[in-house]
């Protein structure tokens, strides 16, 4: 999967750059550990192995 656009722009740098600036300290590692997940997971299955993620399909028509 691949991460086309951010919201947040210190999750942006966070990905782009590595920079932490701007995210809480105690959550950068974690952060980071999830956007790996998400960039190199190539299905959705593959990102609900994780329990603690609460990951759900969306409903609706988007």
């Amino acid at each position: 999967m691949h991460l086309v656009r951010f919201r947040h722009k210190a999750l942006r740098q966070l990905h782009e750059d590595g920079s932490a600036k701007g995210v809480p300290s105690a959550m950068a590692d974690k952060l980071r550990k999830l956007l790996f997940a998400v960039e190199t997971a190539e299905t959705l299955e593959q990102l609900r192995r994780f329990p603690g993620w609460k990951l759900h399909t969306l409903k609706g028509d988007l």
